[in-house]
């Protein structure tokens, strides 16, 4: 493996850093109802967890609704008890035997602080995987190059890199934090 290759995994596994850091906090419930609110949730069906998306149609009909309907209903009871046993979700399900209806209630103060301090743990989360990723590299860059010279170079190229990541790592935050103080 070359420095120019080590250099590009590292910048493909920061991007997918950022986009998993992304989806993660999507979930994080503000007062408009979003189906991926809901799509990744895992639900115990035909013996196994399967993601809520693999099971079920998930829609918004409305600005403070979601309608999740089942593709086969003996699945409706496990998706509506999974949904109420994510206490992150804090949404309560009625269904009609068809359909599974998630009224989406508008926050509290409490809950907003709760979900702004969850959000910041996943960020910092996210930066000690940033600063893992970073140090696995620096690992394996010691592992392959003999010189000093082109060490110092990456070297610069990588924290420089490690920097915007970060910062936009800090950007999708504040971005998320401004949505919760709603």
């Amino acid at each position: 493996m070359t420095p120019d290759n080590l250099f590009d995994q590292a910048k493909a596994d920061f991007d997918n850093l950022v986009t998993s850091f992304t989806d993660e906090i999507r979930k994080f419930r503000t007062d408009r109802a979003h189906p991926s609110l809901v799509d990744g949730l895992l639900v115990e069906a035909y013996d196994q967890q399967m993601p809520l998306n693999q099971l079920a149609s998930i829609m918004t009909p409305e600005a403070k609704m979601i309608q999740i309907k089942p593709f086969d209903a003996a699945n409706l009871e496990a998706i509506v008890t999974a949904i109420r046993a994510d206490s992150q979700l804090g949404l309560n399900p009625t269904d009609d035997g068809q359909v599974i209806y998630l009224p989406v209630p508008p926050l509290t103060t409490e809950r907003r602080q709760q979900l702004v301090k969850s959000l910041g743990q996943a960020q910092e989360n996210c930066l000690v995987r940033l600063r893992h990723i970073r140090h696995e590299t620096l690992k394996t860059l010691k592992d392959i190059e003999d010189s000093t010279s082109q060490e110092h170079m990456f070297k610069e190229r990588l924290e420089q890199l490690c920097g915007q990541i970060k910062e936009q790592i800090q950007q999708v935050a504040e971005s998320k934090r401004q949505e919760l103080a709603g």
